[in-house]
């Protein structure tokens, strides 16, 4: 499915969004006035006063029209005024979308990673994500995005397709251009069963050998020990026919 072309133009914004604008234009107001002795020799200090400025103008254009619709004025100055407002805020609107919302966001993530100030650096992308949410100007350049990425991957394919064709014409595919080697899947399948035939063949041969020298040593141990047996109990014996002088003696009481 092919993305949709970039907005060229700014969408409408809602009466609750522009109610959510001029609080956070006041938010970042106050936040520049509270800081700006602490921060203002930094180097991210001019783009949050860059950001400051563009979103206070953003908000009064907004507020113009609403007065000059509401008013009754001539006509004929109203859609001059009309056509002005637009033209200038559309322009606006793209200078923020091209290049002024990148830099804004790089200014402040430095100020996030610095750890100095993560807190300060955290609010200002917040603000600055709201803000671009509200615009639309977030929407266009996701637009933008996904058109360049769809048009990259058209031109990498129409480039492999040239070169493929371009081999094919030049009698190069199939001859020097080496395509691989075809993989003999039932071979692998028959070597596989004969390892394991073997395996199992050798493990039952071994199992036997283990069985008959365990019988073996059971017998000898046994012969060995009724051997010993008999040898005990013939001491024994011998033992008891030796008698000496005294039992003798008192044999015949």
């Amino acid at each position: 499915m092919a993305p949709s072309s970039a907005p060229s133009q700014p969408p409408a914004v809602p009466n609750e969004h522009k109610t959510e604008l001029r609080t956070l234009s006041r938010l970042v107001h106050r936040l520049y006035h509270r800081n700006k002795n602490q921060h203002r020799r930094s180097l991210w200090w001019r783009h949050f006063d860059s950001f400051r400025r563009e979103l206070r103008r953003v908000v009064e254009e907004i507020a113009v029209r609403e007065v000059t619709f509401k008013r009754g004025v001539d006509m004929k100055k109203r859609r001059r005024s009309e056509v002005e407002r637009k033209k200038a805020y559309q322009a606006r609107w793209e200078t923020w979308r091209d290049r002024k919302v990148g830099r804004w966001f790089t200014a402040f993530s430095q100020l996030l990673a610095s750890l100095r100030f993560p807190s300060f650096g955290l609010v200002l992308i917040a603000c600055l994500a709201r803000i671009c949410s509200l615009l639309g100007i977030t929407g266009a350049i996701e637009a933008i995005a996904a058109q360049k990425t769809a048009e990259a991957a058209k031109a990498w394919a129409t480039k492999d397709v040239q070169q493929i064709s371009a081999l094919a014409d030049a009698g190069q595919v199939g001859g020097d251009t080496d395509l691989g080697m075809v993989v003999a899947r039932e071979m692998e399948t028959v070597e596989a069963t004969s390892v394991v035939v073997e395996k199992s063949t050798s493990k039952r041969t071994y199992d036997e050998h283990t069985e008959g020298v365990s019988a073996t040593a059971t017998a000898t141990t046994a012969t060995a020990a009724t051997t010993v047996e008999k040898e005990v109990i013939g001491r024994k014996k011998t033992k008891r026919k030796k008698r000496g002088a005294i039992d003798d003696l008192f044999s015949g009481l």
